[in-house]
């Protein structure tokens, strides 16, 4: 996710859609074709996260595990998702208090 890593970076206030776009390989003019507004881009950085992680959650839950594997194994998930997720999970963290 090229966009979260720019973010990431530079932080949500100095980073750029130029930049974005840059990183991403793709025009400006796609990028807010897509994305009109940095506030939309953030929100949906951190929407995409979130929906794996949820998916990825409901996914293993596992009604015939004992309470004990079941947490065992919900944790694993979430680590797991969060394995090579840093650029958007330090969106998630600071891009909320930047949104609009």
């Amino acid at each position: 996710m090229s966009a979260a890593a720019v973010f990431a970076k530079q932080g949500m206030e100095k980073a750029s859609m130029a930049q974005v776009a840059k990183q991403s390989k793709v025009s400006k003019a796609l990028l807010y074709h897509y994305y009109p507004s940095k506030d939309v881009l953030i929100f949906a950085i951190i929407h995409t996260h979130l929906a794996e992680l949820e998916a990825s959650v409901m996914a293993a839950m596992d009604p015939t595990l004992s309470p004990e594997d079941q947490l065992g194994l919900l944790v694993w998930v979430v680590l797991q998702q969060y394995r090579g997720a840093d650029d958007a999970h330090k969106v998630q963290l600071s891009g909320v208090t930047a949104l609009s």
